[in-house]
């Protein structure tokens, strides 16, 4: 479905990486995954966190980003603002550039170095002879 510059898909892993290319604003759930590739990609993006699963850690992880300037929070219960907030989004180039440059402070990219380093590390302090 494309209805102007919007584009409707189903999710897919092998297009993904062109989605966040060509997208000015991505909207998104909350799931670890899903944010570090934002982050990596550090697109302006609405947060819309999955309430009520996993010990709530997609409205946590919203919440620690939101609270950062990173995202736009927006929970489901406000779904029907959604145009509104996409409408503000595209219209503001400088709210834009703002949640970018604060995902982009949120983004470690040498972070599973970091901790592959770690677990080796713990391994070998601990080996058992």
């Amino acid at each position: 479905l494309e209805f102007r510059r919007v584009l409707f898909r189903s999710f897919s892993d092998e297009q993904l990486p062109h989605f966040y290319t060509i997208a000015t604003i991505v909207i998104s759930r909350a799931g670890g995954s899903a944010l570090a590739e934002l982050a990596a990609v550090q697109k302006p993006s609405i947060i819309i966190p999955l309430e009520g699963v996993g010990e709530d850690h997609q409205v946590r992880n919203a919440e620690s980003l939101a609270s950062r300037g990173a995202v736009v929070l927006l929970r489901e219960s406000a779904l029907t603002t959604l145009p509104d907030v996409v409408r503000q989004l595209l219209q503001d180039s400088s709210l834009r550039e703002r949640l970018s440059q604060s995902f982009s402070h949120a983004y470690r990219s040498q972070a599973s170095e970091v901790i592959a380093q770690n677990i080796v590390d713990v391994l070998r302090s601990s080996s058992v002879e």
